[in-house]
């Protein structure tokens, strides 16, 4: 792979030479430095791309992951922000900008940018990040969404017993215990080692004073602490 990404720098090289104000091949250049992990080189051949062809939004969208990777958050923020002018529509910038917030422990700026993004490209993002988003809702009291959010995770990993949990504790906080007894039961099947599970479950069982299966949860929890 190495070496093909070195044949594409090598040819847009070329190009260049030929044709020095040829956006595509800034951007094929920057993809593949990208790739290679040369931020700087990878930021440059954009930045390049961008002064030859000034409506280029998902090249804004890589820049502002190269200055993330940087820590340059501000200018991070800068290029997603572009993108979003040039191309409403695009929702990784969106989803990008979300984590940056994020990052910048501003979680309610951050909800309404993966909102935003889920809204336009609901299969956008991976189990790991429909986790976290979800995890943001429900600490935010946001706990319809965040159970959709969970669903989704589970659609796309049916065993990921944390997603099963978190939703079973949003559900307990809206009163649904039957639901979440259901969610930490599922959520026990895949990892019957997990202590925490077997206290939430308890505790929604003594909420629908179903004492003696509470009992038996708490008498499970010792059992893995000891």
């Amino acid at each position: 792979k190495q070496k093909n990404f070195q044949q594409v720098i090598q040819l847009c090289s070329q190009i260049l030479k030929l044709q020095p104000d040829e956006f595509l091949a800034y951007v094929n250049l920057g993809n593949a430095y990208t790739a290679q992990g040369k931020v700087d080189a990878a930021i440059q051949a954009y930045q390049t791309a961008i002064t030859c062809q000034a409506h280029l939004p998902e090249v804004h969208t890589n820049l502002g992951t190269l200055y993330t990777k940087k820590g340059q958050i501000q200018s991070a923020i800068s290029a997603y922000q572009t993108a979003i002018q040039l191309q409403p529509d695009l929702a990784p910038a969106y989803w990008n900008l979300g984590k940056v917030y994020q990052q910048l422990k501003q979680e309610d700026e951050a909800i309404n940018y993966w909102q935003k993004a889920l809204e336009l490209q609901p299969d956008l993002v991976e189990p790991q990040f429909n986790f976290e988003f979800g995890n943001a809702l429900a600490r935010r009291g946001k706990w319809q969404a965040a159970i959709e959010s969970y669903q989704r995770v589970i659609m796309l990993q049916p065993k990921w017993a944390e997603a099963h949990a978190n939703m079973g504790c949003v559900r307990s906080q809206q009163g649904n215990y039957l639901e979440a007894i259901s969610d930490f039961q599922n959520a026990i099947e895949i990892k019957p080692d997990r202590p925490e599970f077997y206290l939430h479950y308890g505790v929604a069982l003594v909420k629908l004073k179903r004492y003696p299966e509470a009992i038996a949860q708490y008498q499970n929890l010792i059992k893995i602490k000891t």
